[in-house]
Order: C-alpha cells, then sequence, then structure tokens
C-alpha cells in the first residue's frame, strides 16, 4: 500500500481522537466555568401533544331543532363555511362540553351543515352524542342519512377496546 494512504489514515485518526478529547474537556470544563457550553439542554421535556385552546362559540344564528325547513335561516356561502369550519374546530377540542352547542346544527336544512355537526360529534367521541344522533334520525327525510346516524350513534355506545389485556382461550 502506498505510504500516503497511511498518513492520510492516520491524521485522520489523530483529529478524530482529538475532537473527541476536546468535547469530554469541554463538558467537564462547563461544570466548573463561569460561561455554561453553548449546547441546550431544556428544563423540562417538552410535551408531544399540545391540547388545542377551547373554540369559539358557534355564531349566535345557533338553529332550535325543527322539522321545517322554514324555521331555519338560509346560510350564504360565507355563512355555510364558517359554521363547519367552527363545528370542526369543536370536534377537534374533544370537549363533551360542546355537544350541546353541536346538536342543533343536526336539524339545519344544509346537508353539508348536518354532516359537519355529525363529525363533530364523533370526533368528540362522547357516548353522550349517540343519543344526540339517535334524535336527530327523526329530523331527517333521507333513509340513507337516517341510516348512517343510526350506525355512528351505535358505533359511539361501543365499549372501549381492550388492547393490552391478553385473550382467554376456551377451555
Amino acid at each position: 500500500m502506498p505510504r500516503w494512504l497511511y498518513l492520510t489514515a492516520g491524521l485522520f485518526m489523530a483529529l478524530l481522537i482529538f475532537s473527541v478529547y476536546q468535547n469530554q474537556k469541554g463538558q467537564n470544563d462547563s461544570k466548573n466555568s463561569k460561561y455554561p457550553s453553548r449546547s441546550y439542554t431544556p428544563s423540562k421535556p417538552t410535551p408531544y401533544y399540545s391540547p388545542s385552546p377551547k373554540p369559539p362559540a358557534l355564531i349566535a344564528t345557533t338553529p332550535t331543532p325543527s322539522k321545517s325547513p322554514k324555521a331555519h335561516a338560509e346560510l350564504t356561502k360565507d355563512q355555510k363555511e364558517s359554521i363547519i369550519d367552527q363545528l370542526q374546530s369543536i370536534g377537534e377540542s374533544y370537549d363533551p362540553e360542546f355537544l350541546a352547542q353541536v346538536a342543533p346544527w343536526l336539524s339545519n336544512p344544509d346537508k353539508d351543515v348536518r354532516t359537519a355537526a355529525m363529525n363533530a360529534i364523533l370526533l368528540i367521541g362522547d357516548s353522550a352524542g349517540a343519543s344526540l344522533l339517535r334524535k336527530a334520525v327523526n329530523l331527517v327525510d333521507d333513509p340513507r342519512e337516517a341510516s348512517v346516524l343510526l350506525d355512528n350513534a351505535d358505533y359511539l355506545e361501543l365499549p372501549p377496546s381492550q388492547l393490552g389485556k391478553p385473550i382467554k382461550s376456551v377451555p
């Protein structure tokens, strides 16, 4: 092998050993030094999940449940988008306190608003939302939508999973 290859490898090893030595020396000196090292050490661990802030209350035109579409004021496109966004943020809060605010929107004549309200109840995930979905079945005319509401109500009433427990075998 050529001599320059040995010299390059030796120089590389010397630099590596020197840098490791300096890092260890710098860590030991920082404890006794007037100036701490520049490395960042957090005082407390950062959380992996930060809960979302409480969503704003829905706009003042919260409807009252009614079977007749005439009882609701027609929504403009901007109002409709705003209501759907607010329902989404309420659902993402996962707070069962907001079920009472979401429930009246299940009777809105606009199918997109009703779907957003149903999705918000599903996102909240509380079993109390099942009764709201069952009541909303009486307010819709479409049998497919009523079936979806009933299926989602059944889903909310499912017992929690037992994923960590071993399965018992049948004797």
